[in-house]
């Protein structure tokens, strides 16, 4: 039992030199975890996280050497968990629960092609005719189908009537989860 431990320590202690890239794999492996969660952390629960993380940076160095290696390690996991959910969080807006339909008044931040070739664009600074402010997403992106209306430039306020729908979320298990992409977008 002495003998195994001893060389785990010795290869362990081989890697000293590599903490610098272990560390990072931690971080993403951190990152990677805070996605798997079943349901986003709070504010809160990310506080307690990164006090957690400050507790471990100020016992690091009373450590002993591999103790430290390791006491890093799980640092930089921690890290990876707040950094994910502290970007989740700070891009959090208000989503459509419910398809829309009706009038919508924003101003283009973007213009692109969807799969299938139709024009779309993307509003910010969005009124959904009688939502509330506080109901009403930050970006919505509409797709133009049929003839292309002049004035569609960048910058540019415009009114329309149109059908808006929630993201949809994964298509099969663990697929492409296109609902936490437009997250991220805040669309």
């Amino acid at each position: 039992m002495v003998k195994t431990s001893l060389s785990v320590s010795k290869v362990f202690l081989a890697q000293r030199d590599q903490m610098f890239h272990w560390f990072t794999v931690c971080f993403g492996g951190g990152i990677g975890v805070y996605f798997l969660l079943p349901r986003d952390l709070s504010w809160f629960e990310i506080c307690v996280l990164g006090l957690c993380c400050a507790v471990v940076l100020l016992l690091i160095a009373s450590l002993p050497v591999i103790s430290q290696m390791c006491a890093t390690l799980l640092l930089a996991f921690l890290l990876g968990i707040c950094a994910a959910g502290v970007r989740t969080l700070s891009v959090a807006a208000p989503i459509l629960g419910w398809p829309y339909y009706g009038d919508v008044q924003g101003r283009i931040v973007a213009v692109d092609r969807s799969a299938n070739d139709a024009l779309r664009i993307t509003l910010e600074q969005v009124s959904l005719g009688k939502i509330s402010k506080a109901r009403t997403p930050k970006r919505v992106r509409i797709a133009l189908y049929g003839a292309i209306p002049q004035g569609v430039l960048i910058g540019r306020l415009i009114q329309t009537e149109a059908f808006l729908m929630p993201p949809q979320g994964p298509a099969e298990p663990d697929g492409f989860d296109f609902q936490r992409y437009i997250w991220f977008q805040q669309i």
